[in-house]
């Protein structure tokens, strides 16, 4: 009662509510279709960018591993480390060409193929760690500047990951 009077006084403006819209639930659950659709699209389009970026970064990796497969072994190493050098490195090779293999003939082509990417691109990284550490562990003596190059690729990879 004393806020009507005081608002009359004031002449405070009364919140008109708007009526409800009343929707039929078969419309509702194709507004909630369509509009689900839009979002899986544009998050498509997005990773599109991310997937060429990313798909960049494991073709560098597969050139590097490449480049190491090409090049000779110097002698002039200490001889323990040239035959664990030459016994690790076409494990190595192998393991690191496998990991990234099957990003190959990959395309994105609906929304479930991003998560279906994920999980390749996480294992991948997965494996290439694991290879650095058992299989490639004298080849920084050797490969220094390669095996450098491939470490910094797999975090770039890893930050896109991240951003998927």
């Amino acid at each position: 009662m004393k806020l009507e009077f005081f608002g009359r006084i004031f002449k405070a403006k009364r919140s008109k509510t708007e009526p409800f819209e009343v929707i039929d639930i078969d419309s509702l659950r194709d507004l909630l279709e369509d509009e689900l659709e839009k979002e899986k699209s544009e998050i498509l389009r997005e990773c599109k960018s991310l997937f060429s970026e990313i798909k960049t970064g494991v073709e560098r990796i597969q050139s590097i591993a490449n480049r190491i497969s090409e090049s000779k072994i110097p002698e002039d190493i200490p001889k323990k480390i040239y035959k664990a050098a030459v016994t690790s490195k076409p494990a190595f090779i192998n393991g690191i060409l496998n990991s990234v293999g099957p990003f190959k003939g990959y395309k994105l082509s609906n929304f479930d193929d991003i998560e279906k990417f994920h999980k390749t691109l996480e294992s991948s990284l997965s494996d290439i760690a694991k290879i650095s550490v058992s299989k490639g562990r004298y080849l920084p003596v050797v490969f220094g500047e390669e095996m450098e190059q491939i470490r910094r690729e797999s975090k770039y990879l890893l930050n896109k990951s991240k951003e998927i």
